[in-house]
């Protein structure tokens, strides 16, 4: 049982540096294969409470898979908004609907950019000029996430053309 866990905790450590040293995001979608294979032998996912379109929930758990592989977590939440913040969490509703897919590989993006080290999360805060600049770069990352996955794009430019005005609405980060 020890030499187990010592295994696959070398296993985990390996593949998130790996994770880290190759920038290509592509290699996310190709560890989360690796975490398919690893349920199939035994391993469970935790349970999730999505709600909604079935289509949509496929690509929601792949990105949460993603999130989780690299040390972050997802909180469902009908009351707090959408956001990344630096203990690695991201909170979404728990709804599987397009917008929430969006929202969840943006997310995903700047959590990318987070453990990267390219997202300095208390310039991103104070500092509106970096902040766009973050922004836009999670929704970069966002986009090759979902392309990578085949996930439906026919509403991604509107979504992103409203999210992207909201940024220089708003002066302050609530």
């Amino acid at each position: 049982m020890i030499v187990i866990l010592v295994v696959f905790g070398l296993w985990r450590v390996l593949d998130y540096l790996n994770l880290i040293l190759f920038k290509p995001l592509s290699k996310f979608t190709l560890k989360c294969d690796k975490m398919k294979s690893i349920r199939e032998k035994g391993w469970k996912r935790k349970m999730r409470s999505l709600f909604g379109r079935a289509d949509i929930t496929k690509y929601m758990n792949r990105l949460i898979d993603i999130v989780e592989h690299m040390g972050g977590t997802v909180h469902f939440s009908h009351e707090n908004r959408v956001s990344f913040r630096p203990d690695l969490t991201v909170t979404i509703p728990p709804i599987a609907e397009q917008e929430n897919l969006y929202a969840l590989a943006h997310e995903t993006g700047h959590l990318i950019d987070y453990i990267e080290g390219n997202l300095d999360y208390d310039q991103w805060i104070s500092n509106r000029p970096y902040r766009i600049n973050a922004e836009m770069k999670a929704w970069v990352n966002a986009y090759q996430l979902l392309k990578e996955m085949d996930a439906p794009l026919e509403e991604w430019e509107q979504h992103v053309q409203k999210k992207l005005f909201t940024y220089f609405e708003f002066e302050e980060v609530s």
